[in-house]
């Protein structure tokens, strides 16, 4: 069943029985998974909808991080966890090069968009439309996350 084949009504009833089994009043646990199932795709859904759809060209500015590294990549195996930002392109070497931007604003490796999209996840999809960055100040360090998931104020 896909996302789209689910209707209001499905969900509802999923939903009913989810708040039955909250009060106590179902006990099989692979029954209750079946109904919870479908509430949690629906849910993953939205919310990858929401994040916005990456356009031909990966718009500079957006967060990234690396989250796999296969047989193909073995250099990347380190720095996966690691969080980029892609920078402004290059005339020179075109939209399809994509420039990955340290935690400290260095330009330090680059990728294309299909690499990008198997072994990055998107953080943060910029709205930048200067793809060059003609004009634009140099990207600044990104900001590390303390433990409580706020930024560091500087």
């Amino acid at each position: 069943m896909q996302p789209s084949d689910l209707t209001v009504g499905q969900l509802g009833d999923d939903f009913d029985f989810v708040k039955l089994v909250r009060r106590g009043q179902s006990a099989d646990i692979s029954y209750n998974l079946v109904h919870i199932a479908p509430l949690l795709l629906y849910i993953g859904e939205t919310i990858k909808s929401s994040m916005g759809t990456i356009g031909k060209v990966t718009p500079p500015r957006s967060r990234v991080r690396l989250v796999k590294a296969d047989r193909h990549t073995p250099t990347w195996r380190k720095d996966v966890g690691r969080r980029f930002r892609v920078g402004y392109y290059s005339r020179k070497d075109g939209l399809d090069c994509i420039w990955l931007v340290n935690e400290d604003g260095r330009y330090e490796q680059t990728t294309n968009r299909e690499s990008l999209l198997k072994y990055f996840e998107i953080e943060r999809l910029s709205h930048e439309k200067n793809f060059y960055g003609v004009g634009k100040r140099r990207l600044a360090k990104l900001r590390r996350k303390r433990a409580s998931g706020r930024a560091k104020s500087r």
